[in-house]
């Protein structure tokens, strides 16, 4: 970001690691809520299972139900 102009990415994609604890991720989720990200994409190896956030105005990131029927409004993957 404070190479890109003070413009945070439109997306994010987060691998999970063995030692990122809920309350980190969390963490993670709330502060690219806060500086604007679009689209947040944790991907959980361990468990097999991705959950999508998109930003909705005055909400911040609201997670998407299923993910699996789910296509990114910016980059036009499903």
């Amino acid at each position: 970001q404070v190479h890109q102009g003070n413009q945070p990415p439109d997306v994010v994609f987060e691998t999970a690691s063995p030692s990122n604890t809920v309350e980190e991720m969390y963490e993670k989720r709330e502060w690219y809520a806060r500086y604007g990200v679009k689209e947040y994409y944790w991907i959980n190896h361990q468990q097999d299972e991705v959950t999508v956030f998109i930003h909705v105005e005055e909400k911040g990131l609201v997670e998407q139900d299923p993910p699996s029927m789910f296509t990114s409004p910016l980059l036009g993957l499903r």
